[in-house]
């Protein structure tokens, strides 16, 4: 994995956090306190919502953005919980793949 991506993986953990706190500010703000432009915000809050199924919303009066639903980002994978796992040999693996989408989105955005 390229260190590019880790650093959009960190940026969008960050602002997974500062929106669940609804502690974003304006757009203008965010883009500040994460370091990136307002063009590269709007991007990944695009990519959030599109690829990640993230459902954002802006708040005017509070001027945060914030989640209709309760939920955060999950960049990782999860255990099966199957019951027999000792009787089938080594844990299987779910691994899921809205990093692996997000990477993908990411490499396309940036070629051009």
């Amino acid at each position: 994995m390229s260190r590019q991506f880790e650093k959009v993986i960190d940026k969008l953990i960050r602002l997974d956090q500062l929106i669940r706190m609804r502690a974003t500010g304006t757009p203008r703000d965010l883009a500040r306190r994460l370091d990136i432009s307002e063009s590269t915000l709007y991007q990944y809050l695009a990519l959030m919502k599109r690829i990640l199924n993230a459902p954002i919303k802006y708040d005017k009066t509070t001027k945060s953005y914030f989640y209709e639903s309760v939920g955060y980002l999950n960049f990782g994978f999860g255990l099966s919980k199957s019951k027999s796992r000792q009787a089938e040999g080594p844990e299987k693996v779910r691994v899921r793949t809205a990093p692996k989408l997000a990477e993908a989105e990411f490499r396309r955005k940036t070629k051009n």
